[in-house]
C-alpha cells in the first residue's frame, strides 16, 4: 500500500475536500478498542463548513473499524463513501491528532457489547496509513509568485499575502485611496485568464516607510460575488497550490526529519 502525502476527495461541487499533512507516519497499531475518535464526515470545501462527529472505537479486525453510531448517524447513504477517522494521541507529552482515510463498508444494527446489550454501530475500512492531520477550515493558501494565480485593483498588480474561496489579503508599494468597508472591482487572474471580482474591503493598514524600505500597503477583502465558474475555477487553483505548498513543506520535513522524535515511525504494511 503506498503512502499518502495528502489526502484530497472532491465531488464538485456536493463532496468534500479532506487535507492532512503528513509530517510523519504512524503506526496503526497504537489505535485501541476503547479509543475516541472525530469522523469527519464532509467538508463543504465552498462554504467553509464541516461535519465532525464524535464516536468510540469498539472493535479493530485487520483493516476494518467498528464505531459506536454518531449523532446525527451515520446511515447506509453512506456506504461507499470516503471518510476520515480522526484521534488523539500523545507524543512528547502533548496531544497530537492523527487520522486515516477510510471507506464506509456497513452498517450494524445490533452490534453486541455484552451478552445483554447490543448497539448500533458502523464499519470503516482503512485505506491508508495514520498521518498527522490537520482540517483547516478556511483553507486558505500562500501562492507563490510562480502559481498562476494573481490579483489587481483599479489595474495595480498586488501581491497576494494568502487567498481563499471567501477572500484575499493583497499587500502593494503605494498608499490608495480605498477605505475600509468599500466596494472594489478586482480582478483574479487564474492562469492567465481574467475573472472580474467585486469585492468588500475589511481592513487595511501601511507599515511605516524608512530610508531602505518604502511603505507597503496591506488590504483584507471579502469576495462578494463569485459566480460558480469563477468559484469553481478558483477553488481548484487554490488545491493545486495547496498540493505543491504541503509537497514543498514535506520536502523540507525530510531534508530536517533528523533528531526529531516520533512515535513509531514506520510504514504500516499492506
Amino acid at each position: 500500500m503506498m503512502p499518502y502525502a495528502i489526502f484530497e476527495i472532491f465531488r464538485n461541487p456536493t463532496t468534500f475536500v479532506i487535507k492532512c499533512q503528513e509530517s510523519h507516519m504512524l503506526d496503526f497499531s497504537l489505535l485501541r478498542p476503547g479509543s475516541k475518535a472525530d469522523i469527519v464526515v464532509e467538508i463543504d470545501y465552498k462554504k467553509e463548513k464541516i461535519d465532525v462527529r464524535r464516536s468510540l472505537i469498539y472493535d479493530i479486525i485487520d483493516e476494518n473499524i467498528i464505531l459506536s453510531q454518531t449523532t446525527p448517524p451515520v446511515t447506509s447513504h453512506y456506504i461507499d463513501r470516503k471518510v476520515m477517522v480522526t484521534y488523539l494521541i500523545r507524543v512528547d507529552n502533548e496531544q497530537v491528532r492523527y487520522g486515516f482515510e477510510g471507506t464506509v463498508s456497513g452498517i450494524i444494527r445490533d452490534y453486541r457489547l455484552t451478552s445483554s446489550e447490543s448497539v448500533s454501530a458502523f464499519i470503516v475500512t482503512k485505506q491508508n496509513n495514520p498521518v498527522q492531520f490537520n482540517v483547516r477550515m478556511h483553507f486558505r493558501v500562500k501562492p507563490g509568485i510562480d502559481s498562476g494565480l494573481s490579483l489587481s485593483i483599479a489595474g495595480e498588480k498586488m501581491t497576494i499575502v494568502d487567498i481563499s474561496i471567501g477572500g484575499a489579503k493583497v499587500t502593494h508599494r503605494s498608499i490608495s485611496n480605498i477605505e475600509a468597508r468599500s466596494h472594489v472591482e478586482a480582478v483574479l487572474t487564474i492562469d492567465g485568464e481574467e475573472f472580474p471580482v467585486d469585492a468588500l474591503i475589511l481592513r487595511l493598514w501601511q507599515t511605516v516607510a524608512s530610508k531602505r524600505t518604502p511603505a507597503i500597503e496591506f488590504i483584507v477583502m471579502k469576495f462578494l460575488t463569485l459566480d460558480s465558474g469563477i468559484e469553481s475555477t478558483l477553488a481548484k487553483k487554490i488545491r493545486e497550490i495547496e498540493r505543491q505548498n504541503r509537497l514543498k513543506e514535506l520536502g523540507s520535513d525530510a531534508r530536517n526529519i533528523n533528531g526529531r522524535k516520533t512515535p513509531n515511525p514506520h510504514e504500516l504494511s499492506s
